[in-house]
């Protein structure tokens, strides 16, 4: 299958081969049909993408700080290292897209193949031609709903989020700045609401568009504060709604400066908040930010874990306001169709972001892009031909490619004589990168394919620590050598299985416990063979404390 990814190091956007990632137990895999560029979102990481180390320092102060807390537990040059590695790594782009459901996996209820489907999060509604997506991030799509309308529904849940913090009342008169494609969702969803609108930006045409919409008063957002008086009677503005994205201070100032005392001001776009305390002291207002689509958004056992909130505690989660755009659409109180501006097939996505980058100089709004569900999909890719190992090498079957993987052990067994065969992964990027750089020869996401193939005579299993012991089973099953990294297990029932196995497989095995090869416990060890008594020794490791929402917390997963 096709995906498109950016290198986060460079800037540079491609369109790669890769195989159709495996489904999971929790997961659907949903072949694409339309997805949507969101503008905003992936043209500011485009332009932070292409900008210097410095630049991307300025950009992201955030990273910068959790680079230097890394330097001072790990040391300077094993951070630089990471931060490397971590650069060299492309990202996914897009994170809402529809599509028609290929196979579901095992703890899945409610959603079955043939089904269509609209679905969201980074790194997992990607703009590409099949994605694996969580069940709590995928929502049925009406019957006249088509997938076109359904590609929307992400996006614009971000823009019902910002107006469900907002919490409106009917008769409130509510100020929308910014009226770029979220913005203009956003009107319509306070409009839905029996609110008074006043939409302000810089772009007249958005601004006629707003009005098209059902905004009350449109205008300049260089006479924000005149408009606001006028449109409030004096009063001032129930709320305001930010959902511009720039660089200026003056915008958060203006949205105090218009609101009534006790207002709300909601930030959903981006913009320096530079809150001017004086404003909002004197007029006690409530400053709030929207959590992107709703609760459950960053909250790993709520998007890949598949734990629901319950209904009566948490009413409106990611998914229920998904499902909630898709009624909207289809009572047709939420018109997305006219926010299109451009419209590519896939095979021309480049021509897409040159409309967003704007090479073309011409103004857009809601950018689709159109699969071609025709074409026939691999599961496994061979880069180049595979000559058979007939001199005894290590020809190595690797088990997945995480940070620790690219940073560590790929720069090493390049530097042995060995074959790197095949490498086995889920996340369909880090086959692009790591294929290339380490020259393997074929990638796959089918274990199985893997473990038959008798060139094949070591394995190397560098997954999440709950897999391990499965699959170290498994490759000794099928007669391979194994390196696993640590733990080999996570629990004795499957120890003791994995001992079993390995007793009767006459095959090697060994765990990566690389501290017994560092120079300190090679000099510790040689102190130690000149002592002839009994001896205790006691050692502390300073490794931080780990958060409790860290998964290693987690028994299932740490």
């Amino acid at each position: 299958m096709k995906q498109i990814i950016q290198s986060y190091k460079t800037g540079q956007m491609e369109i790669v081969d890769v195989p159709i990632p495996p489904c999971g137990d929790n997961g659907v895999l949903v072949q694409t049909t339309y997805s949507l560029i969101s503008a905003g979102t992936e043209k500011m990481l485009i332009d932070i993408a292409k900008k210097s180390m410095i630049g991307k320092a300025k950009a992201r102060p955030d990273l910068v700080k959790q680079v230097l807390n890394k330097i001072k537990k790990e040391g300077l040059i094993p951070t630089v290292q990471k931060v490397l590695t971590k650069l060299e790594v492309p990202i996914p782009l897009g994170y809402s897209c529809a599509g028609n459901v290929l196979l579901t996996g095992r703890n899945i209820k409610g959603i079955q193949s043939g089904d269509r489907v609209a679905c969201a999060g980074a790194g997992f509604a990607n703009h590409a031609e099949i994605n694996v997506v969580p069940k709590n991030l995928m929502v049925r799509i009406p019957e006249n709903v088509t997938d076109e309308q359904a590609a929307f529904t992400t996006v614009a849940s971000i823009a019902l989020q910002g107006v469900r913090q907002c919490n409106p009342t009917i008769g409130e008169k509510i100020a929308v700045i910014g009226t770029g494609l979220i913005g203009l969702i956003t009107v319509q969803l306070l409009k839905a609401n029996g609110c008074d609108v006043l939409a302000l930006d810089i772009d007249s045409d958005k601004l006629k568009l707003a009005k098209s919409f059902g905004a009350d008063v449109v205008a300049n957002s260089t006479d924000t504060i005149a408009s606001a008086e006028s449109f409030s009677k004096g009063i001032g503005v129930d709320a305001v709604i930010i959902t511009a994205s720039s660089s200026s201070k003056q915008i958060i100032s203006d949205a105090g400066a218009i609101s009534r005392m006790k207002g709300r001001v909601i930030m959903v776009g981006m913009i320096p908040i530079d809150i001017p305390r004086d404003i909002y002291y004197k007029k006690e207002l409530d400053f709030r930010m929207s959590m992107s689509y709703g609760p459950g958004r960053y909250d790993p056992s709520y998007e890949t874990g598949g734990q629901d909130y319950p209904l009566p505690y948490v009413r409106w989660t990611e998914q229920r306001n998904m499902e909630t755009i898709l009624n909207l659409i289809s009572q047709g109180r939420l018109d997305v169709d006219s926010l299109i501006s451009h419209r590519f097939d896939f095979e021309n996505v480049f021509d897409a972001y040159k409309v967003i980058n704007g090479e073309t100089n011409e103004p857009y709004l809601a950018v689709i892009l159109k699969y071609d569900t025709t074409q026939i999909q691999k599961s496994s890719i061979t880069i180049q031909k595979s000559e058979k190992n007939e001199d005894g090498k290590v020809s190595i079957g690797f088990i997945g490619a995480g940070n620790f993987a690219q940073s560590v052990l790929f720069p090493n067994i390049t530097k042995l004589d060995c074959i790197l065969h095949t490498l086995v992964e889920s996340n369909t990027v880090n086959f692009a990168v790591v294929t290339k750089k380490y020259k393997i020869l074929n990638m796959s996401s089918n274990i199985d394919e893997m473990l038959e193939n008798k060139e094949i005579n070591t394995v190397f299993i560098t997954t999440p620590h709950q897999m391990h012991s499965h699959q170290v089973i498994r490759a000794l099953n099928a007669g391979k050598h194994v390196f696993v990294e640590k733990p080999l297990a996570i629990s004795e029932d499957e120890l003791i299985e994995v001992k079993s196995t390995y007793e009767k497989s006459q095959r090697q095995l060994m765990v990566g416990y690389n501290r017994r090869f560092s120079p300190h416990a090679r000099k510790i060890r040689e102190r130690l063979d000149q002592v002839s008594t009994p001896l205790v020794m006691n050692y502390i490791v300073n490794a931080g404390k780990i958060p409790m929402d860290h998964w290693i917390q987690d028994p299932q997963f740490g």
